[in-house]
């Protein structure tokens, strides 16, 4: 996963060269933080988060993008259920 210099989340296959990472298949990640209150937690409030995925360019045909290395704040690995969404929405 990659956080880009525009704040965007991505999730993508990723591969690298000197000055580029290659995603193949990118997702944005799109995070609604929600709140609600439910009976059992009358003075505390308890989060939830509703997670999307998207196409990263939408009417874009090709599956793979170059991205300049410095164009990436951040590469991390996401958590398990983001994942499988992942693999989900790329039917893999």
């Amino acid at each position: 996963m990659l956080v880009l210099v525009s704040g965007e989340q991505i999730i993508s296959k990723v591969q690298d060269d000197e000055t580029h990472y290659i995603l193949e298949k990118p997702q944005k990640v799109v995070v609604d933080h929600s709140r609600f209150l439910t009976e059992s937690s009358e003075d505390s409030e308890e989060r939830t988060l509703e997670v999307t995925l998207s196409p990263w360019v939408l009417l874009s045909s090709e599956k793979e993008f170059f991205v300049p290395k410095e164009k990436i704040v951040v590469v991390t690995t996401p958590i398990q259920t983001v994942v499988e969404m992942y693999k989900d929405k790329i039917n893999e």
